[in-house]
């Protein structure tokens, strides 16, 4: 796992560098990184960390399925908020990350995805604040979040 995290935290790095000439040079823009890039960044982390299988590509409501068999959505992003994405939760877990500009990742949020996505006595959310996320991750119980990916020794 040590060797995913590396390769991947060095080609953010790398696109990092590449988006702050862009900047520098076209002040205009901000040339995030968000979109399909940031999201595919985002799973493919998640993919090497948490124990879940890849969903087929397609499939809008949700990225993978843990080993308990319940869907998972998987959101990444570089700003304040996460959007969500979607009108309504098809998703039993939630996987919230941030990328940071040194191309560090962090869990935002790891737990039930129908808590953050719906508010009492309002529609559903379109998205949330990411100090909010963190907030709410810290009281998710261990039992309700998608487990880790065993370490291998190869």
């Amino acid at each position: 796992m040590m060797d995913t995290e590396y390769e991947i935290r060095n080609a953010v790095k790398d696109l990092q560098m590449a988006r702050s000439r862009l900047s520098e040079r076209f002040t205009h823009w901000k040339f995030t990184l968000d979109g399909n890039l940031v999201g595919d960044i985002g799973e493919a982390y998640a993919f090497a960390h948490f124990d879940m299988t890849k969903i087929g590509t397609g499939t809008k409501n949700h990225d993978f399925v843990a080993s308990d068999d319940k869907h998972v959505q998987v959101k990444m992003t570089q700003r304040k908020t996460l959007g969500l994405g979607l009108k309504e939760p098809a998703f039993d877990y939630l996987i919230a990350l941030f990328l940071g500009s040194d191309g560090e990742i962090e869990v935002l949020y790891n737990g039930p995805g129908a808590p953050i996505y719906t508010r009492p006595g309002k529609p559903p959310r379109r998205s949330i604040p990411t100090e909010e996320l963190r907030e709410r991750n810290r009281d998710v119980d261990d039992a309700d979040r998608v487990p880790l990916r065993a370490l291998t020794g190869s």
